[in-house]
C-alpha cells in the first residue's frame, strides 16, 4: 500500500532510502548498494569500491528540511483549521465544516478584498457584517498554517536548482570541459529557463521532452507551477502558497532524486571503454 505525503513526511530516514550509489568505475547511478563485493554495477559489470552517494550533500539536507517544513506545515494546518472553525462558530454561530474552510482558503488567495466578501455571503449565506468577521478570522489564522509551506516551497526550488546546476556540471565534464569555462556558463546562465537552454544545446532535445520519455513528464510542469507561485510570493502576495503547493513541492522533492539519476545515467556515464 502507498503511503500519501501526510504520511511519508514522518519517515525521518527517508532522504537516504531515496538516494542513490554512483559506480566508481563508470558512474552508473543505482538505487542499491555497491559497496558489497557481491554486488556488481548494473551497468559495466565492475565490483563496487567506495561509490559516491547521490546526490551531494547539500541536496540531501536540503530534501530533509523540505520534509521538516512540510511535516511542521501539516500539523499547523490541522491544528489551525479546528481553531479556525471553533472561533467561527463562537463569533458568527455560522457552522462552517473543514472542506468549506479549505474551499474558502484557496479562494483567498487569489481573489480581492470585495470578492471574497461576495463569495461569502453566496457559499454561507450570511450578511455582509457577518461576512467581513470571518473575512477578518480568516486573515488572522490564514498565515499560521502557510509559514511552513512557504519554506517548504522556496527550499523545494533551490533542491531543484542544485540537482539541475551539480547535472549540468557533469554533462559538461563529459564533454571534457574545464571546470572554469563550466563555472562561467553555469553562472552566467542564471536562471532556470536559461539553464534548460543549455541543455538542449548538448543534448539536442528539450529538457521536457527528454522527462516525456522517462515517464516523469509531470515534474516539468509541477516545476514551472512552483517557481510562478515562489514568484508571485516575492512579487507581493504573501497568501498564494497553501497546501497545495507544499505537497507538490514534497512530491517533487521526493521525485528529485530519482529524476536526476535517470538524467544522469542517459548523459554523464563514462564509455565503457574507457573502463579499466
Amino acid at each position: 500500500m502507498s503511503l500519501d505525503n501526510r504520511e511519508l513526511v514522518s519517515f525521518d530516514d527517508l532522504a537516504i532510502t531515496l538516494c542513490y550509489c554512483k559506480c566508481s568505475k563508470c558512474g552508473f547511478l543505482q538505487d542499491d548498494s555497491i559497496t558489497n563485493t557481491n554486488t556488481l554495477c548494473s551497468h559495466c559489470g565492475c565490483k563496487g569500491t567506495s561509490p559516491e552517494m547521490f546526490p551531494n550533500l547539500n541536496a540531501i539536507t536540503l530534501f530533509e528540511i523540505v520534509q521538516g517544513f512540510c511535516r511542521k506545515g501539516y500539523q499547523a494546518s490541522n491544528n489551525n483549521i479546528e481553531n479556525t472553525l471553533k472561533e467561527i462558530r463562537n463569533k458568527t454561530k455560522i457552522k462552517i465544516n473543514k472542506h468549506q474552510l479549505n474551499d474558502i482558503h484557496k479562494e483567498l488567495s487569489v481573489n480581492s478584498y470585495e470578492k471574497m466578501l461576495n463569495i461569502i455571503c453566496r457559499e454561507f449565506t450570511v450578511s455582509n457584517k457577518q461576512a467581513k468577521e470571518i473575512y477578518t478570522i480568516l486573515l488572522q489564522t490564514y498565515p499560521k498554517r502557510v509559514d511552513e509551506y512557504i519554506s517548504a516551497v522556496i527550499l523545494t526550488c533551490t533542491l531543484l536548482e542544485n540537482l539541475l546546476n551539480e547535472f549540468l556540471y557533469e554533462m559538461l565534464e563529459c564533454r571534457e570541459t574545464s571546470s572554469e569555462v563550466i563555472d562561467i556558463v553555469l553562472n552566467e546562465a542564471g536562471s532556470i529557463p536559461a539553464k534548460f537552454k543549455i541543455f538542449k544545446r548538448l543534448n539536442g532535445s528539450k529538457f521536457s521532452s527528454v522527462l516525456n520519455k522517462i515517464d516523469a513528464e509531470n515534474f516539468c510542469g509541477n516545476w514551472e507551477e512552483l517557481r510562478k507561485a515562489r514568484n508571485k510570493l516575492i512579487h507581493g502576495n504573501p497568501y498564494v502558497i497553501g497546501e497545495r503547493h507544499a505537497n507538490i513541492a514534497f512530491q517533487l522533492a521526493k521525485d528529485s532524486f530519482s529524476v536526476f539519476a535517470m538524467l544522469h545515467n542517459r548523459s554523464c556515464l563514462k564509455a565503457i571503454k574507457d573502463v579499466k
